[in-house]
């Protein structure tokens, strides 16, 4: 997804094509079918075309797409949705026309029903894109915002599921999510106290009032705003003072025992690190309300070869 939201910058023209019956277009070599043998009352049977079932289907018919749509800039798949886009009309009308001719060639169907051409907004992979950025799928808030509070642990998980998709537009989500995952783990004892519901309403108050989140322009500066709290870490990347997504973690066992001052710097490495898709051989400013970490970093060397901070600093 990070990959999709830095080649869509500019983009004011959408359309998405659906490939019919997916991995069922894509025969198997002879040689492989009888790897695909079940059993039934009726006897044996086996796949002559690509399935599902099979382990590594998903990457083979990624790649196989990718392949097909080889060359063609204003494109990009997520298994048999394929997203179409240009600056301008004309730009979203060649990349469409070379698209349709890429797919007619390798011989592969659309399912004309599931298929949206020329929009100026298009719903893709549980997002909606425009020419003003990037914003959550309404029917995906609106299944967190219907969502009833959580009777045992396993509802608990299924309501983090689905809020985790649009936590690119929550601040802090790891942190604001921390009462409720403490009930997920087997040796706590369940407890629904104010903790727990204070989190579930702020997780649906904070994705209903969620903008949506510019496209990466590489040559802009880049900011990366970044925090340390004792329970996670995280980290905004904006350019122009405007989002681009959000991210955070909880932390591990072990650095839940970190002083602030190491957090904070694990914060910085760990949003390096997170948003290297974006930021490798990119302008980037990063922001920490920590002072003493502009002061440690300063120094060459740390103050002793097991100093945690000047082993985070080494590594940014």
């Amino acid at each position: 997804m990070d990959d999709l939201v830095a080649d869509l910058n500019g983009a004011t023209v959408f359309s998405m094509v659906n490939l019919h019956s997916g991995y069922h277009q894509l025969m198997l070599q002879p040689s492989s079918r009888y790897i695909t043998t079940f059993s039934t009352h009726v006897g044996l049977y086996r796949y002559k075309r690509l399935s599902f079932r099979i382990n590594s289907a998903a990457e083979v018919f990624q790649h196989t797409i990718q392949s097909v749509l080889d060359g063609n800039k204003g494109v990009r798949n997520v298994s048999d949705d394929i997203i179409i886009f240009g600056k301008d009309q004309q730009e979203h009308d060649a990349a469409l026309d070379q698209t349709l001719k890429q797919l007619h060639r390798s011989g592969l169907t659309i399912n004309l029903k599931k298929c949206e051409f020329n929009k100026t907004e298009l719903e893709f992979f549980g997002y909606v894109f425009s020419k003003d950025g990037i914003a959550p799928d309404p029917k995906k808030v609106q299944a967190v915002q219907d969502a009833k509070e959580p009777q045992n642990p396993s509802e608990v998980r299924s309501f983090l599921g689905m809020a985790q998709y649009s936590s690119r537009f929550l601040n802090g989500f790891a942190t604001m999510t921390e009462p409720l995952r403490k009930l997920t783990k087997h040796d706590v004892k369940w407890s629904w106290d104010k903790p727990q519901a204070d989190a579930f309403q702020a997780i649906k108050d904070n994705l209903a009032k969620s903008a949506s989140t510019a496209f990466f322009d590489p040559r802009k500066q880049s900011e990366l705003l970044v925090d340390g709290s004792p329970v996670g870490v995280a980290a905004i990347l904006a350019q122009d003072s405007r989002p681009i997504v959000y991210a955070s973690r909880a932390l591990r066992e072990v650095e839940q025992w970190y002083s602030q001052t190491e957090r904070e710097a694990l914060a910085v490495v760990w949003a390096c690190e997170h948003f290297h898709v974006f930021l490798a051989g990119a302008p980037v400013r990063v922001l920490t309300d920590h002072k003493p970490l502009i002061g440690i970093w300063k120094i060459r060397e740390p103050a002793s070869p097991n100093c945690q901070v000047g082993t985070t600093s080494s590594a940014v």
